[in-house]
């Protein structure tokens, strides 16, 4: 059984002081023999923790393009219709996203450069798509279009929203190309596309493999 130290008292594999002082050239073998023995101690390796911006980038980063305007019920300026409903409808599909663990790139930039390479429109080709994720340091692209987003009424049509949308890799590849519609009765459409965001961010993150850091 092991004890701290050596033991001084005679015994079986004890080493007395007389023996040393008679014998020192057997004490000196005996101290280096003692320094060569393999320490008790385990050795703990300790991994350096990753740096936040190690692990924040470990994360795919999504560029989110603003769906183009095809709404079949558009008649531009009437606040029924909102103009503006590619916007919010991209808002809401980045909020949907962004509460699953994807790290996208900031709208402003996205839209910025999109109206510079492709002005009048964002009906964009795979490798358009692919060439903006590439400049703007994506790792996917998500574009599409809007096809119907309509307000409906008492004794009218209903609520309705419609939207495709598609996901390259910046190397043109596509990965996904879904279509999600829903209808109301007198709802805002931009609360039915809040809705329809839930789903439709479900099935871009499973395209992608998953945007949270535990799932890749």
């Amino acid at each position: 059984m092991l004890r701290g130290g050596w033991e001084t008292s005679p015994g079986r594999n004890a080493v007395s002081l007389l023996g040393v002082q008679r014998f020192p050239i057997l004490a000196f073998f005996a101290v280096l023999l003692a320094g060569c023995a393999p320490s008790l101690e385990p050795r703990i390796h300790r991994r350096a923790a990753p740096s936040f911006a190690d692990t924040a980038r470990s994360r795919p980063r999504v560029v989110l393009v603003v769906p183009e305007n095809r709404n079949r019920f558009r008649r531009p300026g009437d606040i029924q219709q909102m103009d503006d409903a590619p916007e919010v409808l991209r808002d809401a599909l980045g909020r949907s996203l962004a509460s699953l663990g994807c790290d996208l790139v900031p709208g402003e930039g996205v839209d910025r450069l999109v109206e510079q390479e492709f002005p009048g429109g964002r009906d964009l080709t795979n490798g358009q798509a692919a060439r903006i994720g590439a400049e703007l340091g994506g790792d996917y692209v998500v574009f599409g279009r809007l096809d119907a987003w309509a307000r409906g009424s008492l004794f009218g049509r209903s609520t309705t929203v419609e939207f495709r949308l598609d996901v390259v890799d910046l190397d043109g590849n596509s990965l996904a190309s879904l279509r999600h519609s829903g209808t109301a009765a007198q709802e805002d459409p931009a609360d039915l596309a809040n809705a329809l965001a839930v789903p439709a961010a479900d099935s871009l993150v499973a395209a992608v493999g998953g945007c949270a850091i535990g799932d890749r």
